[in-house]
């Protein structure tokens, strides 16, 4: 067998366990999937909307790049704010009902000005909108945080 067949063959081998497993994300990307929220709510007395606690995760990235989205749970009885905090940096903060999604963010990790790989730190923070059971503070939130790190995760920067 030529190295070309054999090389297709390998190819073509891991991507039908890749698909029996469910993987679907290249092999040059690594995917990670966290349920994260808070169970009650620090607030402050003036910003009773804000959710003080911003649960975080840490993930690996080889190229310093990576591109995250945020789901909220489909249980919550009132929109909210998700905004996503790379390293300390707050991104542009989307309203969310019940079950919907963020866009996919993109993001780098940023070392003295340049983009870098390493651990990168990722949260989110919830500010409550009144409506449904929101009565003027937020009392809890959770949902399913999304990140794709690798050299899949475009270079694009909003």
């Amino acid at each position: 067998m030529n190295t070309r067949r054999l090389a297709a063959t390998a190819v073509a081998a891991v991507a039908s366990v890749a698909a029996v497993a469910g993987v679907v994300a290249p092999a040059s990307a690594t995917v990670y999937r966290n349920t994260i929220g808070v169970a009650s709510c620090v607030n402050q007395p003036t910003a009773p909307q804000v959710c003080v606690t911003t649960p975080t995760v840490v993930v690996f990235t080889t190229t310093g790049l990576l591109r995250l989205r945020f789901t909220a749970n489909a249980d919550h009885c009132s929109d909210m704010i998700a905004t996503p905090v790379v390293d300390g940096r707050r991104l542009r903060g989307v309203r969310l009902g019940p079950g919907e999604t963020t866009p996919w963010y993109f993001a780098r990790k940023l070392t003295d000005g340049k983009v870098t790989p390493g651990k990168v730190s990722i949260g989110v923070q919830a500010t409550g909108v009144p409506g449904g059971c929101n009565r003027g503070w937020l009392q809890s939130w959770s949902g399913t945080l999304n990140v794709r790190t690798g050299t899949d995760a475009p270079i694009r920067f909003d």
